[in-house]
């Protein structure tokens, strides 16, 4: 079995931070689910342990071909990703410009 701190500690920069943002951002989702009152519990359980592992599998695709692209030399392109990633998801719509003064 490959180690995974000596392969965490092999990644290049963007790829070691959107893995550290893409874990902190599904830890947070798995803290702050809201019920919605339904009563379907059990329903959304399996839902949502199916949305778990295809999160997983997200975040280790997304950090194996940000890495990648490192490697190949393409480190412009792999922060180019992260930063639209940044801009998409921990913004999350939520800009606001105010012309009053």
């Amino acid at each position: 079995m490959p180690n995974i701190v000596s392969n965490v500690r092999d990644l290049c920069s963007p790829a070691l931070i959107y893995l550290i943002a893409a874990i902190i951002l599904m830890i947070e989702s798995l803290i702050y689910e809201e019920d919605d009152g339904s009563g379907q519990h059990e329903k959304r359980n399996t839902v949502h342990i199916v949305n778990i592992f295809i999160e997983i599998f997200v975040i280790i695709f997304v950090t194996y071909i940000l890495n990648t692209l490192c490697n190949y030399g393409y480190v412009k392109l792999s922060w180019a990703i992260l930063i639209i990633y940044i801009f998409v998801y921990g913004f999350n719509g939520n800009i606001q410009f105010s012309l009053s003064a």
